[in-house]
């Protein structure tokens, strides 16, 4: 009889000698419940292929696993055999997977006309690429700007006040159906007060990555990081304290490990 409820660690001894007398297995029916990622179908497989001399696996991988184990563990008899209970990884990439890839030369044109308005320092007439109600979410420190209104206001305003002479260069960019990417720099002049630091004066480099999302030819989710702590310390303010990381790197301090016996030297 078979525990209910194993590990994906567990499931791999049992089945590490695979063929072999039907992995110890001599009669009987196998069905798994689990969830599905690639370690659960590499155990499975293994699992599958005991299969065959009076033994029948099934398997069920979905992520409902969990919404079915309870009710199919405690029925009579149990619907399955066994549950692989391992550590779920999240699911990757939920907002671009489904992207619609014809998209792709419509969303090049929009980002294309879009940076060079935004190097022509226009905010009145911007929404002629971002539509109305769109999201712009920035990092800590820049804050997030629902609609067209608080974009132009709460950004684009104060960051012409502050920074003048203003220059976008994306250094590099890409393009998949209705998404967009970018990494680049600002080049500016510092001639207005930025995070309470009076100007000075000097030309600094703002540096940035955005993801932008495109829909009927404007842009409506705008996910940016701009890194103003670089800013301020080309202005001579260090927003870390001197904790900064650049320290490990210039062998100033020696930076700590975890605790884990999963570590080699």
């Amino acid at each position: 009889m078979f525990l209910k409820s194993i590990t994906a660690a567990g499931v791999l001894a049992v089945l590490g000698s695979t063929a072999t007398a039907g992995c110890g297995i001599s009669s009987g029916n196998v069905s798994i419940l689990s969830n599905d990622f690639p370690a659960i179908q590499a155990v499975t497989a293994a699992a599958a292929a005991c299969a065959g001399n009076g033994v029948t696996v099934e398997t069920n991988l979905t992520k409902d696993h969990k919404d079915l184990m309870v009710a199919a563990l405690t029925a009579n008899p149990a619907q399955y055999s066994s549950v692989i209970v391992t550590g779920e990884r999240p699911q990757q990439a939920v907002l671009s997977r489904d992207t619609d890839m014809s998209k792709t030369a419509e969303t090049r044109a929009v980002i294309e006309a879009m940076v060079e308005g935004l190097n022509d320092h226009r905010i009145a007439d911007i929404g002629e690429f971002f539509s109305e109600g769109f999201s712009w979410m920035g990092n800590t420190g820049c804050g997030t700007k629902r609609g067209l209104k608080e974009f132009q206001n709460n950004w684009q305003k104060p960051f012409q006040a502050a920074f003048s002479e203003k220059v976008c260069v994306d250094e590099a960019r890409l393009y998949m159906g209705e998404w967009a990417a970018a990494l680049g720099r600002q080049e500016a002049v510092h001639s207005g007060t930025f995070m309470g630091v009076k100007p000075t004066g000097k030309r600094v480099q703002i540096r940035y990555m955005d993801f932008w999302k495109v829909e009927k030819g404007k842009i409506t989710d705008n996910w940016v990081m701009v890194d103003f702590p670089h800013v301020l310390a080309q202005l001579g303010v260090d927003v870390f304290n001197g904790e900064g990381w650049e320290a490990y790197d210039r062998a100033e301090k020696i930076p700590p490990s975890p605790k884990t016996d999963l570590l080699e030297d």
